[in-house]
C-alpha cells in the first residue's frame, strides 16, 4: 500500500518510487536487452547505436579510414558474426561517411557487396550446383540487407532532388525485392520486409514532395497486404511514412541536405521498425517525427498579376556553378543554397529575374508565389488557330477579342478597322502576324512602322528615286543596332524577309528592261568609268543597286577590269563593304572584256 501511495504522489516520494521502478524494470525484460552482461558487452544491443554514431560523427567527411571500419565482412566466416540488420546499418553509415562518393548506379551498390555474396546469393534452389557448407539463406539475407542500406544512403544523398538516375536505380531494386515476395521463405520474411520498406523509404526520399505516380503504384500495391497477418505494425508505419514523404506538405515542401537535416532523417527513418504501437525497445517512436527538422518550403507557384490565377510558366533556374535547369511552374525548386537566380524564360510573360539572396529567399520560401504579367497578345494568339488566318473571320475574331482587353487604344482600333475594311492590299496572314507581334510587345506604334515598310517594298518602282530604299535601309540599320543591345524593335526574321523581297524586287524590275548580262554591264560601266551615262531608266536601276548594296563611288573603289577577286576582298575589307555587296560584285571580275555602252 505504501508503494502504491508513492507512485500516486511522485513529488512527495520520488526516491522511493524510482528505486521501486528500477527494481521492477530489472526483472521485466530478458537479459540480452542489457548492454553489459557482467564484464562482457552485449554487441547485439550496442552495435546499432555505435554504427550510426560513427556514421554521423564523420558525416560527409569522405574519410576512407573510418569507412573501412564499416565495410561488410569479405568472408563467410566473418559474415557469421554480423546480423543482417547490422549489415544494412553498416552500408547506410558507409554512405554517410563517403558522401561525395555515393553514385546513382547499380555498380556503386554492387561495389559494397563482397564477391562471394554476389556469386552465391541467387543459388541454393536445390540444384546440383550447390556448394556444401554454404548457408544460402544467410547469403540472400546479407545481399538484400546491403542493397537496402545502400538504397537508403542513396536516398539520403539525393533527397528532394528528383534525380532520374537515382530514381531509376532505386526503382529497379524495389521491383527486384517485390518479385521476391512470392518466395519470402527462401529469404526470410522478416528480413525481406525490413529491406523492402527501407528501399521504399529511400525511393520516396529522392522523389520527396513530387507525388510521383510510379512510387504511388508501389505504395498502393504494398497497402493491399495490410489485411494480412504477416504484415506487422512496422511495415504499415513505414509504408505510410513513404506516402507522407511523397506528398510532403501537400507537394509544397521538400527535404534539405545540410548536416542537421540528414541527421534528423536518419533518426526519423531508422530502419528498425516496431512490432506494435507501444514497442520502443529498438527505437523510440517519438523520434519518427524528427523529419520536420529537415523539411523546407520550396514550392514555386506563378500567378497572373491581373487575375491572381495559377498559370504554368517556364522558369529558368541557374545554379551557383552556372548550370541551367528549365522547369514549369508549379514546381519544387532545388535547395536554396544551390540557386544563384530564378528567371522567367517563357515568351508569353514579361521577363523577371530574381537573384536568390537572403531577402528574395525569404520572400519565395514564405509565400512560394511569383506574380507574373502576361504579354498583351498571348491570349489572342492562343485562341486563334493557324487555320483561321486565311479566312475573313480570323481578323474579325481578333478585333472582337482585342476590343475587350485593350479598348481605347487608337493605333490598335484604327489598324483593325482598316484590316477588316474593303480596301486591304495585304493578306489576312500578314495582318494577323503583324498585329500579334505588336500585341506581344505591347508596342502598338510599331503597327504604323510595319505598314509603312510594307508599302515601301511594294512601291519601290513607282517613283524614279531611291528615297524608299534609303528609308528601308535606315529602318533595318536602327533595328540591327537595337538587337545588339538586347532591345529588339522589330522581329529580325521579319526584317530578313524584307531584305529578301527587296533583292527580288530589284532583280525582277531589272529583268523587265535588261537581261542579267546587261545588268552586269551597267555595273561595269559605272565601276570602270567608261563615260557619261545617258539611259535614264538604266541609271535608276543602277542607282538602286548601288544604294542597296552600299557600293562606293568608282573613284573610291579604284578597280579595273584586270582586278582579281583576292584584290577585291582586300579593298572590301578596307572600305567595310558588306558581304552582300562583295558577293554581288564578284561575277564582274570573273569574266573578261567588259562591254561598255
Amino acid at each position: 500500500h505504501m508503494h502504491t501511495h508513492t507512485c500516486t504522489h511522485p513529488h512527495m516520494h520520488t526516491h522511493t518510487c524510482t528505486h521501486t521502478h528500477a527494481h521492477a524494470h530489472s526483472h521485466s525484460h530478458d537479459t540480452p536487452l542489457h548492454h553489459k552482461e557482467r564484464e562482457v558487452v552485449n554487441t547485439h544491443v550496442t552495435s546499432p547505436g555505435a554504427i550510426l554514431a560513427l556514421g554521423l560523427m564523420y558525416l560527409k567527411t569522405n574519410d576512407s579510414n573510418i569507412a573501412a571500419k564499416l565495410d561488410v565482412p569479405a568472408t563467410q566466416f566473418g559474415l557469421d558474426f554480423v546480423r543482417p540488420d547490422f549489415l544494412l546499418l553498416r552500408a547506410l553509415s558507409h554512405g554517410l561517411v563517403m558522401w561525395d562518393h555515393v553514385m546513382p548506379t547499380q555498380e556503386w551498390i554492387h561495389g559494397h557487396i563482397p564477391p562471394f555474396i554476389l556469386e552465391n546469393a541467387s543459388g541454393g534452389g536445390g540444384g546440383t550446383d550447390m556448394t556444401p557448407g554454404l548457408d544460402y539463406q544467410s547469403l540472400r539475407q546479407a545481399y538484400l540487407s546491403i542493397v537496402a542500406g545502400c538504397c537508403m544512403a542513396m536516398g539520403l544523398r539525393f533527397v528532394g532532388t528528383c534525380n532520374q538516375a537515382a530514381f531509376q536505380c532505386l526503382l529497379a531494386n524495389m521491383k527486384m525485392m517485390l518479385s521476391l515476395l512470392s518466395a519470402a521463405e527462401q529469404v526470410g520474411k522478416v528480413t525481406l520486409e525490413m529491406c523492402l520498406t527501407t528501399t521504399l523509404l529511400g525511393l520516396s526520399l529522392v522523389m520527396c514532395g513530387s507525388g510521383d505516380l510510379a512510387v504511388i503504384r508501389i505504395i498502393r500495391r504494398l497497402r493491399t497486404r495490410m489485411a494480412s497477418a504477416e504484415v506487422n505494425y512496422g511495415s504499415h508505419m513505414a509504408t505510410h511514412m513513404a506516402l507522407g514523404l511523397l506528398f510532403l506538405g501537400g507537394g509544397r515542401y521538400s527535404m534539405g541536405r545540410h548536416n542537421r537535416a540528414i541527421a534528423a532523417l536518419v533518426c526519423s527513418l531508422y530502419p528498425v521498425f516496431p512490432a506494435s504501437s507501444n514497442d520502443n525497445r529498438g527505437h523510440l517512436q517519438a523520434l519518427r517525427h524528427l523529419y520536420v527538422m529537415a523539411a523546407e518550403p520550396r514550392v514555386l507557384v506563378a500567378r497572373d498579376a491581373r487575375t491572381t490565377r495559377v498559370c504554368p510558366v517556364e522558369v529558368c533556374v541557374t545554379g551557383l556553378q552556372g548550370e541551367v535547369q528549365i522547369v514549369t511552374t508549379p514546381c519544387l525548386l532545388p535547395e536554396w543554397e544551390t540557386i544563384h537566380k530564378v528567371s522567367i524564360s517563357s515568351p508569353k510573360y514579361w521577363p523577371i529575374e530574381l537573384v536568390v539572396d537572403a531577402g528574395n529567399r525569404s520572400i519565395l520560401s514564405q509565400s512560394g508565389t511569383l506574380f507574373v504579367k502576361q504579354r498583351g497578345g498571348c491570349e489572342v494568339k492562343a485562341s486563334l488557330p493557324m487555320t483561321h488566318l486565311y479566312h475573313g473571320c480570323g481578323i474579325k475574331s481578333l478585333l472582337n477579342q482585342t476590343n475587350k482587353d485593350l479598348i481605347g487604344n487608337t493605333f490598335l482600333k484604327t489598324f483593325l478597322e482598316y484590316m477588316t475594311g474593303p480596301r486591304v492590299s495585304r493578306s489576312p496572314a500578314f495582318c494577323h502576324s503583324v498585329l500579334v507581334e505588336c500585341l506581344l510587345r505591347e508596342q502598338f506604334q510599331l503597327l504604323v512602322a510595319c505598314l509603312q515598310l510594307e508599302q515601301m517594298v511594294c512601291s519601290l518602282w513607282q517613283r524614279q528615286d531611291t528615297l524608299q530604299l534609303w528609308q528601308i535601309k535606315l529602318a533595318m540599320s536602327v533595328c540591327s543596332v537595337a538587337s545588339t543591345q538586347c532591345a529588339d524593335l522589330l522581329d529580325m526574321g521579319y526584317l530578313d524577309s524584307l531584305v529578301l523581297r527587296v533583292i527580288q524586287q530589284i532583280a525582277l524590275a531589272s529583268k523587265k528592261k535588261y537581261d542579267e548580262k546587261d545588268i552586269d554591264d551597267l555595273l561595269k560601266f559605272y565601276l570602270f568609268q567608261y563615260g557619261p551615262f545617258t539611259d535614264l531608266q538604266g541609271a535608276f536601276h543602277l542607282a538602286s543597286l548601288l544604294v542597296f548594296y552600299d557600293v562606293p563611288h568608282s573613284s573610291v573603289l579604284c578597280v579595273t577590269p584586270s582586278t582579281s577577286v583576292p584584290d577585291l576582298f582586300v579593298k572590301a575589307r578596307l572600305l567595310n563593304l558588306s558581304t552582300a555587296a562583295v558577293v554581288r560584285l564578284m561575277p564582274l571580275f570573273q569574266t573578261q572584256n567588259p562591254i561598255p555602252f
